[in-house]
């Protein structure tokens, strides 16, 4: 089912999986305001609903019971963005002033939301933070916000079309930043780097998974391998996301041996999946209370000569980060 990104298309189509087609559990959605109300439903008919990639922070905290959710949420995410930050700052690189830019969905809004909280925190300050709606064809205005105050390190939460259309006008007004950290989003979509080509060069932006990964975990290299084949490309970051999401349900609905919802639900409480199975950089996955995987950790990539490359954590990081980022002027 499509949800088309919109919250009451995701609500009844939910409702139509439940009631018309007998499923017994959901996968889903890709934008949390879709999955906020589509997980509410599967709550409401008892049926388990495990997200590979809603990350609005707020989705684990609803008492749900027959929620889950694989990746890091996006207070987490930001708070491992702050700490590579304050790494940042310990090695002597010089950040400036933040600012901050996010569409205003409850994605966007709620990651913005929270870096202005942790801004203080690691003792940073925010001299600009701009909301747009997603669907914006024009931002400069926005970036010329950014410019007048100043901004040196752009911290940015952004689907696809925006994030492009972000990098672009940063590039025509000559807003000359040592960073864009981008929160996963579209800065990780397959469509970014083609669309910008050399303009993408030096971007940053949390992840859950690196491309890196499908040659240094025998795994994800034989995964990427049937994907490959059969789509033409490797993978990017969303398709790691929803296989191990089907990979961790299918597993728990053996454990289970049974398609009754209560039994599932059950299996996926006490799913503890080693990470050596995992396409994903990650110790496993296993659930707390609140339905959260507990091993889901973000890392930090830059794109250098067209390929996202791990700089953060510094254990497996495959090369290290650039920074500042050359000015436009000094790009060929």
């Amino acid at each position: 089912a499509d949800s088309q990104g919109k919250p009451e298309v995701a609500r009844s189509e939910a409702e139509r999986l439940i009631n018309q087609e007998k499923v017994v559990a959901l996968l889903g959605a890709y934008a949390s305001s879709s999955t906020a109300p589509s997980s509410q439903v599967a709550e409401r008919y008892g049926v388990p609903y495990v997200t590979p990639e809603s990350t609005r922070a707020d989705l684990t905290e609803r008492g749900y019971k027959w929620f889950f959710r694989n990746i890091p949420y996006d207070a987490m995410a930001v708070e491992e963005q702050f700490k590579f930050l304050a790494e940042l700052k310990k090695q002597g690189k010089d950040l400036g002033n933040i600012g901050i830019a996010n569409e205003n969905s409850l994605w966007g809004q709620g990651s913005a939301d929270e870096q202005k909280k942790l801004a203080g925190k690691y003792g940073f300050k925010v001299a600009a933070a701009v909301a747009y709606p997603k669907e914006i064809t024009d931002v400069t205005s926005e970036v010329l916000k950014l410019k007048a105050a100043n901004v040196n390190t752009l911290l940015i939460t952004a689907y696809v079309n925006d994030s492009i259309l972000f990098q672009k006008t940063i590039k025509e007004q000559n807003l000359n930043l040592n960073a864009i950290i981008g929160l996963e989003g579209g800065h990780v979509a397959k469509e970014f780097i083609p669309a910008l080509g050399k303009s993408a060069e030096f971007v940053l932006t949390s992840a859950t998974w690196s491309p890196g990964l499908i040659a240094s975990k025998e795994i994800c290299g034989k995964v990427n391998a049937m994907f490959k084949e059969k789509k033409g490309r490797d993978m990017s970051a969303y398709q790691p996301h929803a296989f191990t999401a089907v990979m961790v349900l299918a597993d728990a609905i053996n454990r289970a041996g049974s398609t009754d919802p209560e039994v599932i639900r059950k299996a996926i409480v006490e799913t503890n999946y080693p990470g050596e199975s995992l396409i994903m950089p990650w110790k496993g996955v296993k659930y707390d209370n609140k339905g959260q995987n507990t091993f889901g950790t973000p890392l930090f990539l830059q794109i250098i000569n067209g390929k996202y490359e791990v700089v953060y954590p510094a254990d497996i990081a495959t090369k290290k980060v650039v920074w500042p980022m050359p000015q436009w002027s000094e790009r060929k």
